[in-house]
């Protein structure tokens, strides 16, 4: 299994992941831009894989 087809348990229905995120802009597979004010990742790359508690989720999830 290849890294890209890893999902962890947080990102198993319904996901708690960048992934469904109102905040967060896909640039690659797993890889965007952090736009949530409330993040501590706000601005920054990140890994649609990781977990976050300050996402909100996105209203067609």
């Amino acid at each position: 299994m290849t890294s890209s087809e890893f999902k962890p348990s947080w990102m198993r229905w319904p996901p708690n992941s960048c992934e469904v995120c109102t905040g967060w802009e896909k640039q690659d597979d797993w890889i965007g831009v952090c736009r949530r004010p409330e993040s501590i990742h706000c601005g920054e790359r990140t890994d649609a894989r990781q977990r976050c508690f300050e996402y909100k989720r996105k209203a067609d999830v």
